[in-house]
């Protein structure tokens, strides 16, 4: 065997879906002959489609999707980096793809709740040192005055401006009712025409 037959069949074995035309081809032989060199060395002349490979390791298999049953589970399981302790561990396949690429686009994925805890207490939290600690404001995630000029300028509902300022529609909503709020009050930030609605709900009698 000569090292052009032997690089034929280091090819063939990588790309075992190409015809024998495409391996004739990209040798500058026949497919007539790519067929005898195969045949000569045990190699398998008939071409592998798509369906028949393994969709995670690539290896042929008996028109399944995964060859067995660790290969499944690196499929439908990939490994994830916890953007909190650095941890690889494996989250469903499906659950990845809807936080990535669909309408939540997170930028960090976590282990747990209980790092996705200790991220957002240490970035939005109260902590001792800091602004937010024994019951000042701490740092925000949101820039309150960016959503009320760009309310103020445009005019939208909370759905047009979620998707401006790319915030979640319920925050955004939170944030619009506490500036109508202030302009039907501007003396009481906390809501006073809801306190008075409820109080007359509570005392009917009480309203004059």
């Amino acid at each position: 065997m000569n090292a052009r037959d032997e690089a034929l069949i280091k090819y063939r074995q990588a790309n075992p879906c190409l015809t024998l035309l495409a391996v004739g081809n990209k040798f500058d032989i026949t497919k007539e002959r790519v067929r005898q060199i195969l045949s000569s060395n045990s190699q398998p002349t008939h071409r592998l489609y798509p369906h028949n490979l393994c969709l995670n390791c690539g290896q042929p298999t008996r028109r399944k999707l995964y060859c067995n049953r660790k290969c499944q589970h690196e499929y439908c399981y990939p490994l994830m980096e916890c953007a909190q302790c650095g941890t690889l561990s494996r989250r469903r396949a499906k659950e990845l793809i809807s936080h990535i690429s669909y309408g939540q686009k997170k930028e960090r994925l976590f282990c747990g709740r209980r790092c996705q805890g200790k991220w957002g207490g240490e970035y939005y939290g109260f902590k001792p040192g800091h602004k937010g600690h024994k019951g000042n404001l701490g740092k925000r995630k949101y820039n309150e005055s960016t959503i009320y000029d760009c309310w103020q300028e445009t005019g939208f509902g909370a759905r047009k401006l979620s998707r401006i300022l790319k915030i979640p529609c319920g925050t955004v909503s939170k944030y619009l009712r506490r500036f109508r709020d202030k302009q039907a009050a501007p003396g009481n930030w906390n809501g006073l025409r809801r306190k008075e609605a409820a109080h007359r709900v509570m005392n009917p009698c009480a309203c004059p």
